[in-house]
């Protein structure tokens, strides 16, 4: 939505000077093709991945499985805690759960679907201009189908995917080749409130939007407070989300936020920096590129700039806010494949502009320079794929034996007995029980009322040895269960602190038996259960 680019935006026939004709594409089909093309290479990288679950997808499946058997959005039935970060995918996979279907089948295929959707936006958006412009979206769709955080995180049943389509749709809703109008701003708008409902840091976008919508806006002001108005309406939504969330659970915030309310801020934010550099190590080809592109379109008179301001402010907002949050646990960035989505955006509008920026490229010098690109970006995506995969694997791996004690806990608990443990995605899913959340993120006395291990890794820093003991739950679950043929008695205290303060305190050894039992796969289940004192 850049009505200064007027003449950027609408073909012409003769273009700049010394330009080449715009050979407006318009062919659908032609489009269509390319589109199922890069969803099959996301697949195929996908594949080389693994496809599959990771542990915490289970947390909104066990919520999903509550709300639709009317029991309300809660992990333990009676215990109204707001233990997800996503109320619109707990939504959606409530919907699926209460339709019938296999929801943790359902979960991955939802979101392997959205993750399709981010090149398929890139190419619908900006590829339809002219041929050079469907190049370039094609090669940028390519990089970002094929790169293996958004392949990766696609399959992964979270709610990743679904955060960074709506974000892309946002912007590309604004950034629309139309001069600015309330009607549109209404539809980047809901986009927009929908992405906040996905993941709540999509606030923090909020600011660089309006700026743009009203920056870029060359008419008078009574239009500008219009679109202004257009694009906040929307918003309405995310203001009723916070009502029900204070209705319900009785807090304004997810208990996720609790969770990391008290942890020392310097902690987080070197803990965030390091993630960061650890994104930019892994994505320096592409990034170095946009920051090239950038320049250039900052520098050329005749380019409208508002826009690539707004790509980089997104870029730096998400990069910012992810540092703020501490990082992530996971490997693989998925808190910055927002990031990622709108280099990708960058990449495919600059690339796009090149044979306009740069006449003589439109010829053989345009295919010299696109082959370069490919094998540029393409190289840099099968180097990461090859280091990505040890990580991807694992992460599926240990998804699925948690899922294999889970169902061993459901065959060997009695009934009404209660767990605590680290992993609450697979095993309390499968196993049926009540569980306590050793770190707190289920859990909002863990949460709120736990003290701080500062040396722990972001998300596993919260931990309560008293409130869990004096819940006196049936089984303590080690989180190295049914990952290893043979018992192991190594606990990291960077993930799991909660669990070893639990075994340095006495009143366990007095109160709990230590259990070792082989499953039927061959892998060991390791647990303390409660001694009968009756």
């Amino acid at each position: 939505m850049d009505p200064a680019s007027s003449a950027d935006h609408a073909p012409k026939s003769g273009g700049v000077v010394g330009a080449p004709p715009a050979h407006q594409l318009k062919s659908w089909p032609t489009v269509a093709i390319a589109a199922a093309a890069v969803c099959l290479v996301s697949w195929l990288v996908a594949s080389t991945l693994g496809i599959g679950l990771v542990d915490d997808s289970y947390i909104f499946l066990r919520f999903a499985e509550n709300f639709a058997s009317g029991n309300g959005p809660v992990f333990n039935i009676g215990e109204r805690v707001e233990g997800y970060s996503s109320p619109l995918w707990m939504v959606l996979l409530t919907i699926v759960t209460a339709s019938g279907v296999d929801p943790v089948a359902a979960a991955g295929t939802l979101s392997g679907i959205l993750g399709f959707c981010l090149p398929i936006l890139i190419l619908i958006s900006l590829g339809q201009k002219s041929v050079y412009h469907f190049v370039a979206a094609l090669v940028a769709g390519t990089f970002l189908a094929s790169h293996p955080r958004a392949a990766f995180w696609s399959w992964s049943g979270m709610d990743t995917a679904l955060f960074a389509s709506l974000c892309l749709l946002t912007l590309v809703l604004v950034c629309r080749p139309s001069q600015p109008d309330p009607r549109n701003a209404v539809l980047a708008g809901l986009a927009f409130a929908f992405s906040a409902l996905a993941r709540p840091e999509a606030l923090a976008y909020l600011p660089a939007y309006l700026l743009y919508l009203v920056a870029s806006d060359s008419g008078p002001a009574r239009r500008r407070l219009q679109v202004a108005i257009g694009f906040l309406a929307p918003m309405i939504l995310v203001g009723a989300s916070f009502v029900v969330r204070k209705i319900y659970y009785g807090v304004w915030l997810p208990n996720t936020y609790y969770a990391k309310a008290d942890v020392d801020r310097m902690v987080l934010v070197a803990n965030g920096a390091e993630y960061l550099l650890s994104f930019l190590s892994a994505n320096f080809v592409p990034i170095i590129l946009l920051t090239a592109l950038l320049v250039v379109a900052l520098l050329r008179r005749e380019t409208p700039r508002a826009s690539w301001i707004l790509l980089l402010a997104l870029v730096l907002t998400a990069m910012a806010t992810t540092v703020s949050l501490g990082g992530d646990h996971f490997p693989l960035h998925r808190f910055l494949l927002p990031a990622l989505v709108v280099i990708s955006y960058g990449l495919a509008r600059g690339f796009g502009e090149v044979t306009r920026w740069f006449p003589s490229l439109s010829g053989f010098g345009g295919v010299v320079l696109a082959a370069v690109l490919i094998l540029l970006l393409g190289v840099s995506n099968f180097r990461l794929t090859g280091q990505s995969a040890p990580d991807a694997q694992a992460q599926i791996m240990m998804a699925e034996r948690w899922s294999e004690v889970g169902r061993w806990f459901h065959d060997y608990a009695e009934p009404h007995a209660t767990m605590a443990s680290l992993v609450v995605g697979a095993i309390p899913y499968y196993s049926g029980l009540d569980c306590i959340d050793l770190l707190g993120l289920t859990d909002a006395t863990v949460a709120r009322e736990g003290p701080v291990y500062r040396e722990g890794a972001v998300g596993h820093q919260r931990y309560h040895t008293d409130y869990v003991l004096s819940r006196r739950p049936t089984y303590i679950v080690f989180n190295q269960s049914g990952l290893y043929d043979e018992p192991s008695s190594e606990i990291g205290l960077q993930h799991a602190y909660a669990l070893w303060d639990i075994l340095q305190d006495p009143r366990t050894t007095d109160s709990y038996d230590l259990r070792t039992v082989r499953m039927n796969n061959g892998k060991v289940v390791q647990f303390l259960e409660l001694i009968d004192q009756g």
